[in-house]
């Protein structure tokens, strides 16, 4: 929680940091942090009818993952990749982390670009997908 890579953060429009941001009365932390233990997460959205985050972050040799973002949830990159044991010296368990809403290996695809909630009414048997 010191340096900001990894992480998915939350400012004001002003710069400045929420009071009630998970990190932002923990000291040696930085308070911008929301969420934290994202490799590289590319591209996220809201679900505007629920107020979900959602996030694409994508994997380093062979898993990819979407994960809904918690205040405070910690992703768990690099002990896991996906749900894959990765550098995991300590053998941390899963159950420590928020465990990711779905992963893929690589014979499905190479990486992942996070998208969005359908809430549309042009196709009914997919509102509340997210794609």
């Amino acid at each position: 929680p010191e340096n900001l890579l990894g992480k998915i953060l939350r400012i004001t429009p002003e710069g400045a940091v929420p009071p009630d941001n998970p990190f932002a009365e923990v000291e040696g932390a930085r308070g911008e942090i929301w969420a934290l233990g994202l490799r590289n997460p590319w591209r996220f959205s809201f679900d505007r009818s629920r107020g979900t985050l959602w996030a694409g972050d994508v994997g380093q040799g062979q898993i990819e993952e979407i994960d809904i973002i918690e205040k405070g949830g910690n992703y768990g990159w690099r002990v896991y990749e996906g749900n894959r044991s990765n550098l995991n010296p300590d053998k941390v368990p899963p159950g420590e982390f928020e465990a990711p809403v779905i992963t893929y290996n690589h014979s499905v695809g190479a990486s992942i670009i996070g998208g969005y909630v359908y809430r549309g009414r042009r196709l009914p048997s997919y509102r509340g997908a997210y794609f």
